[in-house]
């Protein structure tokens, strides 16, 4: 008896793991998403194969891949948006990565919590002040969902 429920146990184990793991296997960032936050405003996000994230908003688009500056003290120079995705286990974290004329200029550090294949949670630290990513109550209002735009 004490086997056969040691062997139950073990089972489950595996069986959780295996489903995180199918979990995050069958998500992929790769697409459209529309990105609502606390607040409800929205924009849409384009995450590409090649690792490039590009934003569209009230109908315009700012192409993150070799973005040419026009104003300011930034005119004339080229402008990369990128990111980087690490799962750890239950989460996966996610660096949204800024470049000026093939220089990292910017890190910003984030989570991802994967709800679906067609639906996550995003949360950012833009101003690097959270001790930890975490999805609690406290970061409540920095958590923005994502969910994929189908065609």
């Amino acid at each position: 008896m004490n086997k056969f429920l040691t062997a139950i146990i073990f089972f489950i184990f595996n069986l959780t793991i295996y489903a995180q793991d199918t979990q995050y296997d069958q998500f992929d960032i790769v697409g459209e998403w529309t990105m609502t936050d606390d607040t409800n405003d929205s924009m849409d996000y384009i995450f590409s194969e090649d690792g490039y994230t590009s934003i569209r908003s009230h109908g315009r688009i700012v192409n993150g891949k070799s973005l040419k500056l026009t104003g300011g003290r930034f005119a004339g120079k080229t402008a990369d948006n990128k990111y980087e995705i690490t799962q750890t286990g239950e989460y996966v974290d996610l660096n949204l990565i800024y470049y000026m004329d093939n220089v990292e200029t910017a890190r910003i550090p984030g989570r991802l919590k994967i709800i679906n294949k067609d639906e996550c949670l995003i949360i950012l630290d833009f101003k690097k002040e959270f001790k930890s990513i975490e999805f609690s109550e406290i970061n409540k209002s920095k958590i923005c969902t994502f969910k994929r735009i189908k065609k």
